[in-house]
C-alpha cells in the first residue's frame, strides 16, 4: 500500500492494521516496507521496540505524538523512562517482559509518563519479537492514550460510589439510634471509604484558643488517630480561613504557602493533602469536619461537593438526634414530674378518650394507668358519671377552664370528694383538641372547712369571753399598764395608776411620759420607747413622781404592736430601799475588814521595824564606846549592815504585795535560773530535803526582774521546806508554751506562758487557810518564826509581771504552788 494511503487510514483501519501487524510479526509474512509504513503512520498508537534488555531501538511517530519525545531522544534509552517512578521501583518493565516471554503477550492499563512528567493513562500490551529463525530478539510495546476515557470512567465510578455512599449515609442516619458521637463515626467511615483517604473525623472548635477537640475519628492505611486536643497553629496558618467560615482545601502540604512550613507535622498525621469543612451554627463556628490523604491529591469539585453534603447531612442528623433526645428527655422528665404528683393528671381528647394518665390514676380509677389510656369516659364512669361532668366537659371543649367538686368514691366504695379542674389544650392551629384533667382529694379539706365553720360561733363566743377576761385583768391588775405611741405620749392607762401614783386617767392621757418621770431618768426612758418603736422589747427601771410629790421606783417591760407600745410596770420602791440598806451594811463591813487588815499590816510592820531598830540602836551604842576593839567594832558594823538589809527586804516585800516595787525586767532563761536556784536551795533546805528539777529539753524564756523572780522562788521553797518540817522532796517543774488558765475567777490568757510549779511532800494546807495564804502577815507558823509576807511577795511579783499564782493542796499530801509568766517563743539567749 502506498505511504499516502497508509497515512490516511481511519482509526478503525489502523487498529485492524496493528492487529494484523502483530500477527504477521509473529509469522514473519509482512515485508519490511509495509511494516515500516504501518509503524510510522499510526499516530494514535505508540509503538516502542526494545532489545532483549529493554533498551529502546524503535520509536514511532505515534510514540512521539503521545509522549512527546522524538525517536532520536529515546533510542538507546531504557524503556523504564516512560514508566512512573512507582512502577520503576517495583520492576514493572521486567515483569511485563517476563510475562510476554512466558505467555506471548503482557497486557496492561496503567499510568505512564510523558516528556513533561505529565501522566497519561495507557491501554496496551507488550509482545516478544522474533527473527526468521524464531529466535527472541527483543520486544514491542504498543500503547494508546486512554486518559480521557479513563478519567471519565473513574469520575463515573467515583460519582456512583459517592451516590451509593450518600444513600448508605442516608439509611444509616435514618435508623441510627446511638449517641451523636457514634453517628459522626458512621458518617466519617462512609466518607473515608468513598474517597479512599486515610483519616476522617469531627472535632469541636474553640475559636479563641484556636484548638480542636477530637473525641474519636476514622482511620485506615496505618494512619494514627487524632483523638485529643490539637492546636491549629501547629499545622499551619489556615485557621484564619476557618474562622471566616471558609472551607480549607490543600492539595499538597509541601507546596501550599499556608502549610509548607509545617508539612512534616502534617505528613506525620497522614495529612499530606486535606480538606477542612467548618460547621457554623447561628453565625458561630462550632465544629469542623476534616478529611486527610497521606499522598498529594487534587481535590475535584465533585469531591468537595460530596464532602460538604456529608457534613451538612451529618450535622442535620446530629441536630435531629439531639432534638429527639432532648424531647424524649423532657417527656420522661414531665412523666416523672407528673407521676410524682399526689393528684390525678390526665388528658382527654375531643372523643372523651383518655390519652394520658399519671401514676396517681391507679388510686382514682382502681386500675393501672396504662389500662385507662384508650378508654372512653362513658366506659369508665357510665352515663350517670358523664352526666355529672357534661357541663364542665362542654365548657372545656369550648376553651374555658372549669373547676368543680364531685363525689368520686374510692374503688372500695369509701367516700371521697374530688376538686376537679379541666384546662383546655389547643393545637398548632389554635383549636381545642382536648382538655387536661386535674383531680385532688379534698375530702379532709372540705371536712375541715365544715368543722371550722361549725366552730366559728364557738370561737366568737370564746373571743368574747377572753375579751372580758382581758378587760378584767386590765382593771384589776396591781401593776401599772399603759399604751403609748412611738413618741412617748400616753394613749391609755389602767386604774392601777390611780392607786399607785395618784393620777386619774384624764391627767395622763395625751401627756408625754417624761412629764411624770424624774429628770435624771429622762434619757433612759426616751431610749426605751425609741427602742420599742424600732421593734425592740426594752426593759428599763425609772423613777416616777407620785401626785403627792414622793418618788416611786418602777420596773418596766415593753413590746411594740402595730403603731403603739404596750408596757407593764411594777412598783419596786420597797425592794430598792432594802437593797440600799443592804449595800450600806456591806460597805460598813468592807470598811471594818479593811481597817482590820490595815491594823494587822501596821502592827506587823511596826513590830518588825521595832526589832530592827533595836538591833541598830544597840549596835550604835556599842560603837560609841571608846577603846572598842576593832574586831568587835567590825562585828557591830556588820550587824547594823545586816539589819539595814533586812529592813530593805521587808520594805521590798511590802511593795511587792502592793505591786508598787520598781522592777527591772529582762529576758531570762527560766530553766537556767531554776537550776541555779535549785543548787542554792540545797543550803537553804538542809540535807534531809531532796531538791528535784524537771525541765524541758528546749529553752524557755520570760521577761521578768531576775532578783525578784529568784526571791519569789526562794520564798516558795522556804515555805515548802517549813511545811515538810525539814524532811521530804521538793520538786521544781517547768512547762513552756501553755495558755494561762482562769485563776480565782479571773479570765485566763491565750499565751504563750511559762508554768513554774513547786510541789512538796509536806503536811498540806487546810481548805479554810487556802483562801488566805496570800494575805499579808498571814502565817500558820508559830509566833516569831514567820512574817507572813513571803507568799504575799510572790503574789505581788507575779501580778505585777503580767502573770498569776495559784495553789493546790490536799491535807497530808503536801501542796503545789504554780506561777505563770508570759513566755517568749523564739528569744535567743
Amino acid at each position: 500500500m502506498p505511504e499516502r494511503e497508509v497515512s490516511l487510514l481511519s482509526r478503525e483501519e489502523l487498529e485492524a492494521e496493528v492487529r494484523q501487524l502483530r500477527e504477521r510479526a509473529r509469522s514473519g509474512s509482512m515485508d519490511a516496507a509495509r511494516q515500516n509504513a504501518v509503524f510510522e503512520s499510526t499516530l494514535d498508537f505508540a509503538i516502542v521496540v526494545t532489545d532483549r534488555q529493554g533498551t529502546i531501538t524503535g520509536w514511532n511517530s505515534g510514540s512521539e505524538h503521545v509522549m512527546g519525545w522524538t525517536a532520536e531522544e529515546m533510542r538507546g534509552q531504557d524503556a523504564a523512562r516512560f514508566f512512573t517512578p512507582e512502577d520503576r521501583a517495583n520492576g514493572r518493565v521486567t515483569y511485563e517482559m517476563e510475562t510476554a516471554l512466558k505467555n506471548g503477550r503482557a497486557q496492561d492499563e496503567r499510568w505512564h509518563l510523558k516528556q513533561d512528567e505529565e501522566r497519561f493513562w495507557a491501554s496496551g500490551e507488550m509482545m516478544p519479537l522474533r527473527d526468521e529463525d524464531d529466535r527472541h530478539i527483543g520486544f514491542v510495546k504498543i500503547m494508546r492514550d486512554r486518559t480521557t476515557e479513563h478519567l471519565a470512567g473513574v469520575a463515573l465510578r467515583a460519582g456512583e460510589q459517592r451516590r451509593q455512599a450518600l444513600l448508605e449515609l442516608s439509611d444509616q442516619l435514618a435508623k441510627y439510634n446511638h449517641d451523636t458521637a457514634s453517628l459522626a463515626d458512621v458518617a466519617s467511615g462512609i466518607l473515608g471509604r468513598a474517597l479512599g483517604v486515610q483519616l476522617v473525623g469531627y472535632g469541636l472548635v474553640d475559636r479563641e484558643a484556636e484548638t480542636i477537640d477530637v473525641e474519636r475519628d476514622w482511620t485506615s492505611g496505618g494512619a494514627r488517630s487524632l483523638a485529643g486536643t490539637r492546636r491549629f497553629r501547629d499545622f499551619g496558618s489556615y485557621i484564619e480561613d476557618i474562622k471566616r467560615g471558609e472551607t480549607v482545601v490543600v492539595g499538597d502540604a509541601r507546596t501550599d504557602p499556608r502549610t509548607s512550613a509545617h508539612a512534616e507535622a502534617l505528613e506525620g498525621i497522614s495529612a499530606r493533602a486535606f480538606v477542612n469543612t467548618p460547621v457554623v451554627e447561628h453565625g458561630h463556628l462550632v465544629s469542623l469536619l476534616f478529611v486527610c490523604s497521606a499522598t498529594p491529591r487534587q481535590w475535584t469539585n465533585e469531591e468537595l461537593l460530596f464532602i460538604r453534603e456529608v457534613a451538612a447531612w451529618t450535622r442535620t442528623a446530629t441536630a435531629r438526634k439531639q432534638a429527639e433526645r432532648t424531647l424524649q428527655a423532657r417527656e420522661e422528665e414531665l412523666r416523672l414530674v407528673a407521676d410524682a404528683q399526689p393528684v390525678l393528671i390526665a388528658f382527654v381528647d375531643r372523643s372523651l378518650t383518655y390519652r394520658f394518665v399519671n401514676a396517681a390514676g391507679e388510686s382514682w380509677f382502681g386500675r393501672a394507668p396504662d389500662t385507662v389510656v384508650g378508654r372512653n369516659m362513658h366506659d369508665l364512669f357510665g352515663e350517670g358519671g358523664v352526666a355529672k361532668r357534661r357541663a364542665g366537659i362542654q365548657q372545656a371543649l369550648a376553651g374555658e377552664t372549669v373547676q368543680m367538686d364531685l363525689d368520686w368514691p374510692w374503688s372500695d366504695g369509701g367516700r371521697r370528694i374530688a376538686a376537679i379542674r379541666y384546662t383546655p389544650r389547643r393545637d398548632a392551629s389554635g383549636s381545642v383538641d382536648g382538655f387536661y384533667v386535674f383531680a385532688q382529694d379534698v375530702t379532709d379539706l372540705r371536712d375541715a372547712t365544715a368543722l371550722l365553720a361549725a366552730r366559728a360561733d364557738t370561737l366568737a363566743h370564746e373571743v368574747a369571753e377572753r375579751t372580758v377576761e382581758r378587760d378584767r385583768m386590765w382593771e384589776t391588775s396591781p401593776d401599772l399598764m399603759l399604751v403609748i405611741d412611738f413618741d412617748g405620749v400616753f394613749q391609755r392607762v389602767n386604774p392601777a395608776w390611780t392607786r399607785l401614783l395618784g393620777y386619774a386617767p384624764d391627767e395622763l392621757i395625751g401627756h408625754h411620759v417624761n412629764e411624770f418621770v424624774v429628770p435624771a431618768d429622762h434619757v433612759g426612758t426616751t431610749e426605751a420607747y425609741t427602742q420599742a418603736a424600732a421593734g425592740g422589747q426594752p426593759r428599763v427601771v425609772n423613777r416616777y413622781r407620785h401626785k403627792d410629790g414622793s418618788v416611786r421606783w418602777i420596773s418596766w417591760s415593753a413590746a411594740p404592736a402595730g403603731q403603739m407600745t404596750y408596757a407593764t410596770g411594777r412598783d419596786i420602791t420597797a425592794e430598792k430601799e432594802q437593797a440600799q440598806a443592804l449595800e450600806a451594811t456591806a460597805e460598813a463591813l468592807r470598811q471594818s475588814q479593811k481597817m482590820e487588815a490595815v491594823g494587822q499590816l501596821t502592827g506587823g510592820v511596826a513590830h518588825d521595824f521595832n526589832n530592827l531598830l533595836t538591833i541598830i540602836r544597840s549596835s550604835v551604842d556599842f560603837l560609841r564606846r571608846p577603846n572598842l576593839p576593832e574586831e568587835r567594832r567590825k562585828r557591830y558594823m556588820d550587824a547594823v549592815s545586816d539589819t539595814v538589809e533586812r529592813a530593805a527586804k521587808l520594805t521590798g516585800q511590802l511593795l511587792a504585795f502592793a505591786r508598787r516595787q520598781a522592777l527591772k525586767p529582762e529576758v531570762v532563761s527560766v530553766g537556767d535560773r531554776l537550776r541555779g536556784v535549785a543548787d542554792m536551795l540545797d543550803t537553804v533546805t538542809g540535807a534531809r530535803v531532796r531538791v528535784v528539777t524537771e525541765l524541758p529539753e528546749h529553752p524557755c524564756f520570760i521577761e521578768a526582774d531576775v532578783s525578784q523572780f529568784e526571791t519569789a522562788l526562794v520564798n516558795m521553797a522556804v515555805n515548802a521546806r517549813d511545811a515538810m518540817e525539814g524532811e521530804g522532796t521538793l520538786t521544781l517543774r517547768l512547762t513552756c508554751g501553755l495558755p494561762m488558765p482562769p485563776i480565782r475567777g479571773h479570765g485566763g490568757g491565750p499565751g504563750p506562758f511559762a508554768k513554774i510549779e513547786l510541789s512538796d511532800t509536806g503536811t498540806g494546807i487546810t481548805e479554810e487557810d487556802l483562801t488566805r495564804i496570800f494575805e499579808p502577815f498571814f502565817t500558820t507558823k508559830e509566833v516569831g518564826k514567820g512574817t507572813g509576807l513571803g507568799l504575799s511577795q510572790v503574789f505581788g511579783f507575779a501580778k505585777q509581771s503580767g502573770g498569776d499564782v495559784s495553789v493546790q493542796s490536799v491535807v497530808g499530801e503536801g501542796h503545789c504552788l504554780v506561777t505563770a509568766q508570759s513566755a517568749f517563743g523564739d528569744v535567743q539567749a
